[in-house]
């Protein structure tokens, strides 16, 4: 039986510094999912690199990295990678994506993607996987998943300001968290897609978040609240593996010390059980209070009574949608969810919506109306 072929769309490149300490994008993603009898080969589509079906059709998988480019841009290399994928995905190849890969999956598949409501989210997050994800998951995913649901949450490394707005057409969704509705989908058995980087660790996200603090690119809130949430994880489970599909788990620092000495690869990820959650015990007390005000894993949508206030004292205004998203310099789009009660409420852009509107929007006070 000849070896599986898999390949990797690189779709951004990162800064040399942290390039030459950890490779790139496909090194990263070759680390994290092959293993024996698996060939993979990295294509760079964002390098201009021509791709034909015809050079992908062979693989048995896809997987498209992250990128500081938009997914749903008109950049020829963009609207030809959606064509690939979106065809990779009709010849039933799996494929996977995430970040940017997540967005750009489902806009070539007919869903939508853009900006967020609270711009960077850097830095560990909390996602909750839905009840019943896992049934809903592809068939060679269903007992991780399965695992994953059976806790309250689960934390990733995330590093993005867009995310998928609408699903394409029969896509599951499997986890949201507080300020990103879509944090894991899927469709059929062949596609699976995550907001998050499973392919960073600890190590590496340390690594980045030092180098951004230092090129002053990301806004100082985001950076602090980033680096209180890295520095202060309380790592439950740790698992360390190479390139086999084996697995140990260590719960201190010396076993991780020991295997970083020997070359495997850490991947860290906190489980946190329903109702032991503790607050991390390296974190300063107003990362602690940030992580409790800004990381509630509920989902509410804005409230009935909420979106009818809008929509009334916007017309009181007598302002258009598209008139009041550019007052708060937000997309029309951001109004469209809010008074339609798609959105999840976000206290900035409620404030922004007050200031504006000369009123005081709550969620909160709207649901205790309701």
């Amino acid at each position: 039986m000849g070896e599986r072929k898999y390949a990797v769309l690189v779709c951004g490149s990162m800064d040399d510094e942290i390039e030459q300490r950890f490779g790139h994008a496909g090194v990263l993603y070759e680390k994290l999912l092959s293993g024996p009898g698996e060939a993979w080969t990295c294509f760079f589509p964002c390098d201009g690199q021509a791709i034909s079906n015809g050079d992908l059709e062979g693989f048995s998988g896809i997987a498209v990295t992250g990128s500081a480019s938009d997914s749903f841009s008109d950049e020829p290399w963009i609207a030809d990678l959606r064509r690939l994928l979106a065809a990779a995905v009709q010849r039933g190849q799996r494929v996977l994506g995430m970040c940017f890969g997540c967005q750009v999956v489902a806009v070539a598949l007919q869903g939508t993607a853009g900006r967020g409501e609270v711009g960077f989210e850097v830095g560990v997050r909390r996602i909750t996987f839905r009840s019943g994800a896992a049934a809903a998951a592809p068939r060679q995913c269903e007992d991780a998943v399965k695992e994953l649901e059976r806790h309250s949450s689960v934390a990733i490394h995330e590093v993005h300001q867009d995310g998928v707005r609408r699903l394409p057409a029969d896509a599951e969704l499997l986890a949201s968290s507080r300020h990103c509705s879509v944090e894991v989908w899927s469709l059929g058995d062949n596609v699976l897609c995550i907001q998050g980087h499973v392919e960073f660790n600890a190590e590496f996200m340390a690594a980045l978040l030092a180098l951004r603090e230092r090129q002053n690119r990301l806004p100082l809130p985001a950076a602090l609240a980033a680096k209180a949430r890295t520095e202060g994880q309380d790592w439950d489970t740790v698992v360390i593996r190479k390139k086999a599909p084996t697995a140990g788990a260590a719960r201190d620092k010396s076993a991780v010390a020991a295997a970083v000495r020997s070359g495997a690869e850490v991947e860290t990820m906190k489980k946190f059980s329903a109702g032991s959650n503790r607050a991390a015990t390296g974190a300063p007390k107003d990362a602690a209070k940030l992580d409790r005000e800004t990381e509630e894993l509920h989902h509410e949508r804005v409230p009935s009574e909420l979106k009818k206030q809008i929509m009334a004292a916007r017309l009181a205004k007598k302002l258009t949608q598209a008139q009041l998203a550019q007052t708060i310099n937000e997309k029309p789009q951001v109004i469209q969810e809010y008074e339609s009660g798609k959105a999840i409420p976000s206290p900035q852009i409620l404030s922004k919506l007050s200031r504006a509107l000369g009123t005081t929007l709550s969620a909160k006070k709207a649901a205790a109306k309701k």
